[in-house]
């Protein structure tokens, strides 16, 4: 499966943090939901991102009343909500970004995580292009 999801905020909010959380929440949730509907009973499901701090998944009931009203808190209720109750054991991976910047990066030699991670950042690019040139769209 591979995911994006533009997340419905104002532009000043939309942070890669709360974005590529979103589609980590998006992705879990997806997954969750195959996983119950085939009536899979344990499975381990790695998940990548190049934003180490996305899935931020730190347990709400250690957290203290800071960490509590921060932003995105709706975000870690929810995930923490799946991790605790899907079937399926999430692992989340950091994959380096910015891999083809390298003069010597050869795409088609890549492992297929990190050829999926360009192939997210250039349809995000994309995105935000058609975003800056339309004043009037919302994400």
């Amino acid at each position: 499966i591979i995911g994006q999801a533009p997340v419905q905020t104002d532009v000043d909010d939309a942070t890669s943090n709360r974005s590529k959380g979103c589609t980590i929440l998006a992705m879990t949730t997806l997954t969750d939901a195959i996983a119950r509907f085939y009536g899979i009973q344990h499975a381990i499901v790695q998940l990548y991102c190049d934003n180490k701090d996305a899935p931020r998944y730190h347990p709400l009931s250690r957290a203290t009343y800071t960490k509590l009203t921060k932003r995105d808190i709706n975000l870690k209720m929810e995930m923490e909500h799946i991790l605790n109750t899907s079937p399926i054991t999430f692992v989340f991976c950091e994959v380096e970004g910015h891999a083809d910047d390298s003069s010597d990066f050869i795409y088609e030699d890549a492992p297929q995580y990190v050829q999926r991670n360009i192939d997210m950042d250039a349809n995000a690019k994309s995105l935000l292009k058609i975003i800056k040139s339309n004043q009037n769209h919302t994400l």
